[in-house]
């Protein structure tokens, strides 16, 4: 298991993410947790199922217009600095410890979470 926060989130780019399928998402609402299970492709390893756990959920965005076509497989992940996108929602200095994450899909699609803690593990 890897743990990102705030002070490591520019780690978050080391684990190569890309095409791996994305097919559901589960939203604890209660807990402030978000689930996404990940199938990735590895070349040596073949099909690896691995999960990206977000913690202390705050804000949570899903887009499922498909404005470049149908397609659940991951293009990119963005950590942003970008503190407007979640200052716009709410106090700034509730936001001060936490990490927006997009996952950009082949579809066009983005997921965001703005949250405290991402955990990442294969399983």
């Amino acid at each position: 298991m890897i743990i990102f926060d705030k002070q490591s989130k520019h780690k978050v780019s080391d684990i190569d993410l890309h095409d791996a399928e994305v097919h559901e998402i589960f939203c604890n609402y209660t807990e402030h947790k978000i689930r996404v299970p990940l199938k990735l492709h590895n070349p040596t390893r073949g099909k690896v199922e691995a999960e990206l756990n977000f913690e202390d959920v705050l804000f949570v965005d899903i887009s499922l217009c498909e404005p470049w076509g149908a397609g659940f497989y991951i293009n990119e992940i963005i950590v942003s600095n970008d503190t407007m996108f979640i200052s716009k929602f709410d106090d700034p200095e509730k936001y001060i410890n936490s990490i927006h994450l997009t996952i950009l899909l082949n579809s066009g699609d983005k997921i965001n979470v703005v949250a405290s803690k991402i955990l990442y593990l294969e399983k």
